[in-house]
């Protein structure tokens, strides 16, 4: 290919994986960002990452802040390896190889360290406190108004539960 071809179909993968969240993968994104090498740290150069659903971690260059990976998602399982990204707040990287399906090579993802359910003042049980904070980044006006289920959640376990006893 020409260099102008190579350079516009660059162009056309980083516009679709940029509208498309699913296709986009951080490793080749990073690489072709920054290229190899950190260089000296100045944070005059930084931009201040915005929406990030698990909060935000240093960069592998130890400069600036980006968004932390969130629950779900692959991530460098090793401090030493900068592909994937690091797990955001309340989040660990963990290989999970006995939930793999037969043939899958299994990948570390970011796992919620907590799974206790959060009430949120919106009246919603959030499945753990990442959850919670996703939703908290989302929309902002929400805050725990305890830790365990909201009342409505638990009232309905426990009538689930006397039916179940008797």
């Amino acid at each position: 290919m020409k260099p102008p071809v190579v350079t516009a179909v660059l162009v056309v993968l980083v516009q679709v994986s940029q509208s498309f969240p699913a296709l986009y993968h951080r490793g080749w994104w990073r690489l072709l960002k920054e290229g190899d090498s950190c260089g000296k740290c100045d944070l005059a150069l930084c931009s201040e990452p915005k929406d990030c659903l698990a909060g935000t971690v240093v960069d592998h260059c130890g400069c600036c802040s980006e968004c932390g990976n969130v629950e779900g998602q692959i991530c460098d399982l090793d401090q030493g390896n900068h592909f994937y990204g690091q797990c955001g707040d309340n989040l660990e990287c963990r290989l999970d190889a006995d939930e793999a399906r037969f043939g899958e090579v299994p990948e570390p993802q970011c796992v919620c360290k907590s799974q206790e359910s959060i009430c949120g003042s919106d009246g919603k049980t959030y499945e753990n406190i990442c959850q919670f904070n996703k939703a908290y980044a989302t929309k902002r006006n929400i805050s725990m108004k305890h830790k365990g289920p909201c009342e409505s959640v638990a009232k309905e376990i426990s009538i689930r539960e006397s039916l179940i006893c008797h």
